[in-house]
């Protein structure tokens, strides 16, 4: 499928009078710059041409071609959400300013999104069990692999799976295998009927039985190939928590269960280190986010009942939290999380959230599914809203709130790795 500019002009025109009709932004104001900014963007913007390939999970593959501009933006000296952007041109104007475009943007994230679950697709085969579809996972990995023309071809080491840190959480493939299936195997129908837990959200609904292999195999293919892409700076040193705890000491994360068995994520922007993470190799912020998604990959809680991530805000400017992490990291890391880890997200949760981040997400929600809206939680900041969502544990330290968890899954898997070594000694 190819977006023309016509197609792009009548996508604008939705998202103005989408805007008109449920924001109050500047008043009458608004409406003139929007309009205008619909005028300009026919002269000014690139057309985002998405082409009729597709990948395994079947998301055209869009590009765009992004204004080059040399204004550079210091985050750290824009402070006030006063300075960030409040309406379409506004933001048209800023993504300018940061190297690319809105339409960009928002269409690598909706071809991110569409990847999240999956499809059943006609001559997909089924196993009655866990061990059978590990078992016919095995087989379909060894039959790609002589395809590819054996591990020495280009194609067919990313089917050797190198760069999968399997030393470093005691597990091996058979149990990647599994995670994969547990995720193929997730009832989503019904999925606002939860009686086995009452907090928002809910867990994954039991796995439902036969098992679809091939919807399994086709995640997995596009986990290989991702691994694959990155693994010169996956391997480069191998991924450990000794190797990622520069990234880790700079952005606040801590991952917990919660009351219904959930995995939680939590990140607190008030207590992240903007300035320090600047200096920091881009790689090294790739890395951390690929372990930690490993840590919660190969967890039993996270396949069997799904996670969650809940993020503080903490009012953060727009050019704080942009320049935070590079725009192409940001998409390649959630690409990496909603499209092909084997994790099914209960809930998204944003505390203390800019007016700035309302305003965007109302635009990109125009384009999600019903579904995946619903996944988006946006409470107030009290602790009884927080407690609604995931329960009585709240690690300590994170915000404001009064948490009382003083170990998380990070701090766990600290904990018997010095065991470990210890022993071996």
């Amino acid at each position: 499928m190819r977006f023309s500019r016509r197609h792009l002009r009548i996508i604008e025109l939705a998202l103005l009078i989408w805007i008109l009709i449920s924001f109050d932004v500047n008043s009458h104001n608004s409406f003139v710059q929007a309009k205008e900014s619909l005028i300009t963007s026919e002269h000014n913007q690139p057309s985002a041409t998405c082409s009729s390939d597709t990948n395994e999970n079947g998301s055209a593959a869009c590009s765009n071609s992004a204004p080059e501009d040399d204004i550079h933006v210091d985050g750290d000296s824009i402070k006030s959400d006063e300075e960030s952007p409040k309406s379409l041109r506004d933001f048209m104007k800023v993504f300018n300013r940061l190297g690319t475009s809105w339409s960009h943007v928002f269409g690598s994230y909706l071809d991110v999104v569409k990847t999240a679950h999956g499809k059943d697709m006609e001559g997909d085969v089924y196993a009655d069990d866990i061990e059978s579809g590990v078992a016919m996972l095995q087989n379909m990995v060894a039959q790609a692999l002589k395809e590819a023309g054996g591990e020495g071809t280009k194609e067919g080491q990313k089917w050797t799976f190198d760069a999968v840190p399997l030393q470093e959480f005691g597990a091996t493939m058979d149990d990647v295998f599994v995670a994969f299936l547990r995720w193929s195997g997730v009832d989503s129908s019904n999925e606002d009927e939860h009686e086995a837990c009452k907090l928002k959200g809910g867990v994954n609904k039991r796995e439902i039985f036969p098992i679809n292999v091939s919807k399994a195999f086709r995640r997995l293919t596009a986990y290989a190939t991702w691994m694959d892409e990155q693994k010169s700076v996956l391997l480069d040193p191998p991924l450990t928590l000794d190797s990622v705890r520069q990234a880790k000491s700079l952005l606040y994360s801590r991952v917990t269960h919660d009351d219904c068995g959930r995995v939680v994520w939590w990140l607190d922007l008030g207590q992240t280190k903007f300035k320090e993470m600047k200096h920091l190799a881009h790689e090294e912020i790739l890395r951390f986010f690929v372990w930690l998604s490993h840590l919660i990959m190969t967890d039993e809680n996270a396949q069997r009942n799904g996670i969650m991530f809940l993020d503080s805000m903490d009012s953060v400017s727009f050019y704080q939290y942009m320049t935070m992490l590079p725009y192409q990291l940001g998409i390649t890391i959630d690409k990496f999380m909603i499209g092909v880890t084997p994790l099914k997200t209960k809930l998204v949760v944003f505390l203390k959230r800019p007016l700035w981040f309302d305003v965007g997400f109302g635009l990109l929600s125009v384009f999600l599914p019903t579904r995946m809206k619903k996944r988006v939680s946006q409470p107030d900041a009290e602790q009884a809203s927080i407690e609604d969502i995931v329960g009585s544990n709240i690690p300590v330290g994170f915000d404001n709130y009064n948490g009382t968890l003083a170990f998380d899954l990070i701090t766990k898997h600290e904990e018997e790795k010095a065991a470990k070594s210890y022993v071996a000694k």
